[in-house]
């Protein structure tokens, strides 16, 4: 069995490195995103016949190119210019997403959190940090029946995600609201969003901290991949917020980052599971989820995890399931018992 070791930090090369698109994923199982969480893109025209051929795995009722989406400028630092934006393939083709095609691109990360989401119908969702929407998008799939929000800081991300959500037939399901999570709660109740009103919370918040990493040149790549030093406890003081009591929160982050997310989460979040994600067998962690409880105080229990890869490189069956949207990723299924 693994251990849950976290892995070495990446150099500030690697998190440069890890921000540069390539190719991209037509199957709809998103490839290694680096620990920047940036996914590969690819244009959206190939897309949709790369995906005419991938039958098993093929999207019904969405759209057929990238023609929905704003033109091909490059991508810039004013607010007001659009995104030049690419499709990508996720839960085995169930959802088609516009993404930025130079800006912050969801992969593993994003799919994975979303899979550890435990809402079931009826449930309210809330995201922060939507991005293009991937995570939010993903639950509404998956679960129908649960209403789910989340808040975007960049105007043009939360207009693609709007859009993303409605060439996926789940404009009813998900709204995407501009917004600040380091905001005092009373704006965004302005908003319509009600302070301890949501079922379930989640969030995948920027992996490094700025001073220390070099950072993309780009501004909406760099605000997505990196926070000020006190910012994470504006992102969890956020999430604590607008949880329910006894609602749960499931984030992402690198696992190395643990020492950091702890003591935010104490007062605030309790009963916490600690679910590693690891590359491959034998090897430290890259990624983990932390899951609780809004109140709780039963003690941090950290779970099994999850190898990605086999030996040859290709995904593991339990990590290919949950890429493909065939099965969620069950973290109070693994316990025989919690206190509350």
């Amino acid at each position: 069995m693994p251990q849950p070791t976290s892995a070495p930090a990446t150099t500030p090369e690697d998190d440069a490195a890890a921000a540069t698109p390539g190719t991209g994923h037509a199957d709809g199982v998103p490839p290694d995103c680096g620990d920047a969480g940036v996914a590969p893109s690819r244009d959206g025209a190939l897309a949709s016949a790369m995906l005419g051929q991938a039958a098993p795995f093929a999207p019904t009722g969405t759209r057929e190119a990238a023609h929905a989406f704003p033109g091909d400028a490059a991508v810039t630092e004013d607010a007001a210019s659009p995104l030049a934006v690419t499709e990508d393939a996720f839960l085995g083709g169930q959802l088609i997403i516009g993404q930025p095609k130079s800006g912050p691109r969801a992969g593993l990360d994003a799919v994975f959190l979303a899979a550890a989401c435990p809402a079931k119908a009826g449930d309210t969702v809330l995201e922060a940090g939507a991005g293009s929407g991937i995570v939010s998008l993903a639950v509404a799939r998956r679960v129908a029946g649960t209403a789910v929000t989340a808040v975007e800081i960049d105007p043009r991300l939360a207009d693609l995600a709007r859009r993303n959500a409605q060439a996926n037939g789940l404009g009813q399901a998900a709204r995407f609201v501009d917004g600040d999570v380091t905001w005092p709660s009373s704006r965004f109740e302005a908003l319509g969003l009600a302070p301890s009103g949501f079922d379930h919370v989640l969030a995948n918040p920027p992996f490094l901290t700025e001073g220390q990493a070099r950072l993309p040149a780009d501004a909406v790549l760099r605000r997505a991949h990196a926070a000020g030093p006190s910012e994470m406890e504006g992102w969890v003081r956020f999430l604590s917020a607008f949880a329910r009591p006894k609602g749960t929160v499931t984030l992402i982050h690198r696992a190395d980052a643990l020492p950091r997310l702890l003591p935010l989460m104490e007062g605030r979040f309790g009963r916490l599971l600690l679910f590693p994600l690891f590359a491959r067998e034998g090897e430290p962690a890259i990624r983990l989820i932390v899951h609780g409880i809004k109140g709780s105080r039963a003690p941090v229990q950290i779970l099994r995890g999850l190898v990605l890869h086999r030996a040859d490189g290709g995904f593991t069956p339990a990590a290919e399931a949950i890429l493909r949207g065939a099965k969620r990723l069950e973290l109070e299924a693994a316990q025989t018992h919690l206190p509350g």
